[in-house]
Order: C-alpha cells, then structure tokens, then sequence
C-alpha cells in the first residue's frame, strides 16, 4: 500500500482515535481518476474534504486508482469520515472515479471508465483482504458492503458498476486471506549437542543441512546447506 509520504498528504489535524474496525465500506470518490497523476489527485481530494468540508483529513482511509495500485489515505487508527452517523468501527476504502451509469459527472471523459477495469477491482479485493485480514474482520455480505448499504444511508455510492462487484470484491479478499505465503526462510539449523554458538556452527560441523523446520501455517521445509 502506497503510504502518506507518496502522494504529499497534508499533516493529519483528526484527534479521535477508533482503532477497533468490524466493518469496511466501498466508496467511489465522483471524482476524475487522475490517470497519469495519481498524487495529484489524491492531494486534490484531501484539500476539497478538509478546506471545503473542514474536515480534520482526507474522509476514507483507503483509496484504489484505477491501475490497481493501493493507496492509504486517512491514518486507520483515526475515526474515518465516509458513512454519516455509521463511521464507528467502519472502514473507508474508496475507489476513484465514478461508476453511475448515465449520470453526470461519472459520464464525462475525466471520470472514464465508467465500470471498474479488472485491475482495479483485483487491487481493490486484494487491499480489502488485507485490511480483513489484519483487522480480524470475517468477509462478508454484512462487513464488506457499500456506501448505500449502511443504515440510513441515502446514496448511489459507490454506484451501481461498482456496487455490482462487490461480490467478486469480497471472493477476491478471501482468495488472498487465505493463499498460502512464499518466501523464504534465512537462518541457521545446528547441532547443540556439538555447539550452543551458531556463529561457530559451521567451523565445528554442527549445521544441519536437510533439518525439518516447521512452519506457523502447518507446513514443513527443509534446511539445505548454506
């Protein structure tokens, strides 16, 4: 997730902290994408919410562009501004654009493409998963839902071609919750028996090449030489 730093936010002025998040909701910002400036943007739409809407930050915590890439915006451990009388506990992920179908402004060229691309609804999905995943946050119809679908909401957002997705959003969070990690694991296996100091493990013949190594996932590797 591209930080802050990345796109020139402004300092925070938000005091209320809401660390506890049980719900995340999909937004789209009715806004022109920003292809080619990205940051631009961004910057653009905090200045609008905390000049024109004098509000303390950006109002979503998290934001998708439409190449997929992942951005935050306002700090998760703040009380988000994005659901009027639900933003408790509710996480902000807004994708930039505008996805109404036949309505001004989502129609203009700016806002193009008026339907999500497939990048941008696999990077959405994958930061949604994450953000589950971290949060301890069961993927769901009822805690990955749209602006419109929390009590009392009365909006489009995040529009009807964004809306739409929202099923495949959430298939797309679990996949990624739930697939295996890769990497590797960088140490040394040795021999107590022969040495209880693994800086001396190798002059003394005490690395262990082919040790079972398990890990915290269940599964099981094995240590090679070297």
């Amino acid at each position: 997730v591209n930080p802050r730093s990345a796109w020139g936010a402004r300092p925070t002025e938000c005091t209320s902290l809401n660390t506890t998040k049980t719900l995340i909701s999909v937004h789209h910002t009715v806004t022109p994408t920003g292809a080619g400036n990205y940051p631009s943007r961004i910057r653009g739409i905090q200045n609008y919410h905390m000049d024109s809407n004098l509000w303390c930050d950006i109002g979503y915590h998290f934001m998708v562009t439409s190449d997929g890439q992942q951005w935050e915006a306002r700090e998760a451990q703040y009380l988000g501004t994005h659901v009027g009388g639900n933003n408790t506990n509710n996480l902000g992920v807004s994708f930039i654009g505008g996805f109404q179908p036949g309505v001004t402004p989502c129609t203009d060229a700016a806002f193009a493409p008026v339907t999500p691309p497939q990048v941008m609804i696999d990077g959405g999905g994958n930061l949604i998963g994450k953000l589950a995943d971290f949060y301890g946050i069961t993927v769901s119809e009822t805690t990955v839902i749209g602006h419109r679908d929390n009590p009392g909401a009365s909006t489009s957002c995040p529009g009807d071609n964004l809306h739409s997705e929202l099923g495949q959003l959430r298939t797309i969070a679990n996949e990624g919750m739930n697939m295996p990690g890769t990497g590797r694991v960088q140490g040394i296996v040795w021999d107590l028996d022969i040495t209880p100091d693994a800086s001396q493990s190798a002059e003394r013949g005490a690395r262990l090449e082919g040790a079972a190594i398990s890990l915290s996932d269940g599964q099981t590797t094995t240590s090679r030489e070297g």
